[in-house]
């Protein structure tokens, strides 16, 4: 499997502060022009200087992102991973050298910055092809004393970096030969139903989703935002004018809501509240997909198919699982599972499910037979 470089993503982080700075640059030299006196300030040179190396690193960059295009950012196969992004083309980093793979986060100047963070167990020299902005290398090694090997957002994928870590944790497990189990605690309604005489035979799977849409939680949010915003600006910043401290109040609650919802904040406590079900299975049968609970179960033959499927979602493309099923009234439904799942990733769902039906519908082959 190969993660290509995301040209968009190139094109966002590279093109567009590059006509931005270039902007600035313009701006100076043609200040130092109609200023002769500014062409003394050392300042203004140091600018110059300092926004002409800024941009001829970033092109350069860019252009060395679209050169290595087709070599991809990662390469995962059954024995190890390259990463001809970071490090040497020809060196295979083995699944058996690493001791975990998890998403970390920093605080940087009070903003958050995501990390993908590969520990090795065994000592593994890492030809690094060069050194980029992904070198809080050190850090992660110090706090586990551990050789890491760390990604971030300048990866430039079409890959979510949450995305990146699922889908190598599922080749890692499979190569290590970790099971695929999904251990998230039932609800108390659902704990019921695996309490019940058949159910404890059975062994039912409730899989919930992390993050979910709720238009209440949006609304809700914002209006006590836009209250407690107003009362503070009208009370303590802007007194005598109250239409402009109704509007500054509007925009910097706009401005709150709108990191809240980047954060997927709103979403998480969404998905907390709520505990939406993606679905609802054992090895023999299916209950429920999304919303969708079925009058009867049905059982694993009736699947048509199930597959991971990439859908453009702002800068990235994102998986879902498509299942096509068919009831008893031989009516076929296709549904749409998203990726944000709790305890567990897309990819290790699609591999339970698609163990369960395997063995299932060998079974069902032998007993014709």
């Amino acid at each position: 499997m190969k993660i290509q470089i995301s040209i968009y993503n190139v094109l966002i982080t590279r093109l567009l502060p590059i006509i931005l700075l270039s902007g600035f640059f313009v701006l100076l030299i043609v200040m130092m022009i109609s200023e002769p006196k500014t062409r003394y300030e050392w300042t203004v040179w140091a600018c110059i200087l300092g926004l002409g190396a800024l941009i001829i690193g970033l092109f350069w960059s860019m252009l060395d992102a679209f050169i290595r295009y087709k070599k991809g950012v990662l390469i995962l196969t059954d024995e190890g991973f390259y990463c001809p992004y970071l490090l040497a083309e020809d060196q295979l980093i083995r699944w058996q050298d690493i001791a975990f793979i998890q998403t970390e986060v920093l605080n940087a100047r009070g903003i958050d910055v995501v990390f993908v963070v590969i520990a090795f167990a065994n000592h593994v020299p890492l030809k690094h092809r060069r050194y980029m902005m992904d070198n809080n290398a050190g850090y992660f090694t110090k706090k586990y004393s551990l050789t890491t090997l760390v990604f971030s957002t300048r990866i430039m994928s079409d890959y979510m970096l949450q995305d990146i870590c699922d889908v190598m944790n599922f080749y890692y497990k499979k190569a290590i030969g970790e099971s695929f189990e999904i251990t998230t605690v039932p609800t108390t309604e659902h704990w019921e139903i695996l309490h019940k005489p058949l159910a404890k035979e059975r062994k039912r799977t409730f899989v919930y989703y992390a993050q979910c849409f709720s238009f209440r939680d949006y609304f809700l949010c914002f209006s006590v935002l836009l209250i407690v915003v107003t009362s503070v600006v009208l009370l303590f910043l802007i007194r005598d004018k109250f239409a402009l401290g109704i509007s500054f109040s509007i925009l910097a609650s706009f401005i709150i809501f709108g990191f809240l919802a980047q954060n997927d904040s709103i979403d998480k406590y969404s998905a907390r509240r709520l505990k939406p079900v993606a679905i609802d299975m054992d090895k023999d049968w299916f209950y429920q997909i999304n919303t969708d609970r079925f009058f009867l179960p049905l059982p694993w033959k009736n699947l048509k198919s199930f597959e991971l499927k990439r859908i453009r979602k702002g800068r990235f493309t994102v998986p879902y699982l498509l299942v096509k099923y068919v009831d008893y009234n031989q009516k076929i439904y296709t549904a749409k599972i998203h990726s944000e799942l709790l305890d567990t990733s897309i990819y290790e769902l699609h591999e339970i499910m698609q163990q369960h039906y395997e063995k299932k519908t060998q079974h069902l082959k032998d007993t014709k037979i």
